[in-house]
């Protein structure tokens, strides 16, 4: 099997199955919304490699295939939506924890030049 015809599936499976949650996100606004654009041919080519090292011809064939029957497209719709949550739910997360980690920086808590507690704290 030429390389490219793997290369071809391996993208298909990718456009069918991997939700671009970089331009999705309904987070990504300004200056996010262009990091996303940014990010996300990146992430998709990443997505692709990964495939391409760790599936064979077979296992992508056979992928393709299950996502074509009902019950494929079924499961893809639903984890399209647990990506979504799970994308909102990190942003959330994220926005937490940076919000705690400067606290403690202003607080002396955590050294921003080397992640860790002051001597006082440790």
């Amino acid at each position: 099997m030429p390389a490219d015809k793997k290369q071809e599936l391996v993208e298909r499976l990718v456009d069918l199955t991997v939700r671009d949650i970089m331009k999705s996100s309904k987070l990504s606004t300004g200056i996010g919304r262009e990091i996303a654009n940014r990010m996300s041919p990146r992430i998709r080519q990443e997505q692709i490699d990964l495939r391409l090292k760790h599936f064979d011809i077979d296992q992508v064939r056979a992928l393709l295939d299950f996502y074509s029957t009902e019950m494929g497209r079924s499961i893809l719709a639903s984890q399209f939506k647990i990506d979504e949550e799970l994308t909102e739910g990190i942003s959330i997360i994220s926005s937490g924890v940076n919000q705690e980690v400067a606290s403690d920086i202003r607080s002396g808590k955590l050294d921003p030049k080397n992640g860790k507690g002051s001597a006082t704290n440790t």
